[in-house]
Order: C-alpha cells, then sequence, then structure tokens
C-alpha cells in the first residue's frame, strides 16, 4: 500500500504463516508479497523453539528468553538465512529490514551479512528478547558494515529504575 515492489516475511510459527496467506492472499497472487514458512537465523538448519498457545506471546521464540509461566511446547523449526532467501529469490535489492525474531536477532542479522554489505538498508531490529540486545544488535551490524549509525526507539520501564529501548533503527548516511 505504501510502495514496497516486494515484502517478504519469515514466520516460524505455523500459525502465523497460515494468518499471512490468508490476510494477504491477493498481495502474493500478485507476487507482491513472499511468505517463507520458516525462522531467520546465520544459516540453513533446525533450531528449537517454545511455542506458547496462550499467552501475551502467542508466538515462536527462543529457548533462552524467559517470559511466562505458561509451560510452552518445545519443537525443531526450520530458519534460513536472509543473504540465502534474498538470493534464491533474485531480489535487485533490499531497502528495509524490521525485525523481530524474539531472541534470535544478532543470529539473524550474522545471516544477513552479504545483504547488510551489498544494499545497507534501513533497520528497525527488536531490542526488548535478551538483556544486552541494545549493545549486541548495532555492534553486530557495525562489525559487518562499519558505516551504520543507529538510535534507539520508543523505551519502556524493565524494572525500578531501569528503561529500555524496545527498538533500535539504523542506517548508513
Amino acid at each position: 500500500r505504501y510502495g514496497a515492489a516486494k515484502v517478504v516475511a519469515f514466520d516460524i510459527d505455523p500459525r502465523n504463516n497460515e494468518c499471512l496467506r490468508r490476510n494477504f492472499l491477493e498481495e502474493i497472487k500478485r507476487g507482491r508479497v513472499v511468505v517463507i514458512a520458516k525462522g531467520v537465523w546465520s544459516d540453513e538448519r533446525e533450531v528449537e523453539v517454545k511455542l506458547y498457545r496462550n499467552s501475551n506471546l502467542n508466538t515462536a521464540m527462543m529457548p533462552d528468553r524467559p517470559e511466562t509461566t505458561e509451560q510452552p511446547r518445545v519443537a525443531r523449526l526450520p530458519v534460513t538465512s536472509i543473504d540465502r532467501v534474498v538470493e534464491e529469490l533474485g531480489l535487485e535489492r533490499v531497502d528495509f529490514l524490521k525485525m523481530d525474531v524474539e531472541g534470535a536477532e544478532v543470529e539473524a542479522l550474522r545471516g544477513a551479512r552479504k545483504t547488510l554489505q551489498r544494499w545497507r538498508p534501513r533497520l528497525s531490529v527488536a531490542t526488548e528478547n535478551l538483556a544486552d540486545d541494545i549493545d549486541r544488535i548495532p555492534g553486530t551490524v557495525k562489525g559487518i558494515v562499519p558505516e551504520y549509525r543507529f538510535r534507539p526507539g520508543p523505551c519502556r520501564r524493565v524494572r525500578r529504575f531501569m528503561i529500555r529501548p524496545e527498538v533500535v533503527y539504523g542506517w548508513v548516511e
């Protein structure tokens, strides 16, 4: 609707993929939306994830991210790299990467090395998942493309006297 020629949506949770397919049926038919039924990682493999059915998360997340008292179902699900999908789809350019992958952001960014180096897309990456995300995410990207600049997005109170950004925005001038 806002001018993107193509949107590639990755999701490791089969329930979310079904929703994406239903909600974007026409866009998928026209080739403007591509749904990748895998999570993002640094390479192609299966990873262990926690699947929640009845929580504020209603999602899949990495095993080392604690969040609720609900006992999730643990499953091994497929992941792939952004670089691999960019190559497989023959994308001519990548302008923007939005990422909230529940604790797998650093691995996913490592799997986007060529994409970051070649196109230097604008970034919006969740930093709320692991305690050190606000340092590791920009550090990972700058280790790939040192010219990236970052600024924090909206913040939330984590606990008394601790406020942390929920997202970080990155760009190259």
